[in-house]
């Protein structure tokens, strides 16, 4: 995202001066936007809402709690288990961090980049 443009997936791109709304009801996706924000819906998933600047805010369906894994939590209402940080060297592929540092932080994010998808945080 820069300059009021959003890529998505490191293809479509979206001017979000122009942008008024695009959706596919065969797979209940809607994607619009409301004043400053971009809202991205998949009815009986989850909500996404970008301001245009910095926050992102994910709502997950109430069918979807504790079923999801990844760099939002896992949905579960416990937020002492929400750092999840992928590692191999783990039984079940995951570490938890507790009271995670700065640098754990970073490299929790660093866990769950797709590789070549963007460049590192350091």
């Amino acid at each position: 995202m820069s300059h009021g443009h959003v890529k998505i997936n490191g293809g479509t791109e979206i001017d979000m001066d122009t942008f008024a709304g695009w959706e596919d009801r065969g797979i209940g996706l809607d994607v619009k936007r409301i004043n400053t924000r971009l809202l991205i819906t998949l009815d009986g998933y989850f909500t996404v809402s970008y301001n245009r600047k910095e926050n992102v805010y994910v709502t997950l369906d109430e069918k979807m709690k504790g079923k999801v894994c990844g760099m939002m939590g896992d949905g579960d209402g416990d937020p002492d288990n929400d750092f999840k940080m992928i590692d191999q060297s783990s039984p079940s592929g995951l570490r938890v961090l507790q009271n995670p540092t700065k640098a754990e932080i970073d490299m929790f994010g660093d866990s769950w980049v797709k590789p070549g998808s963007c460049p590192s945080i350091q």
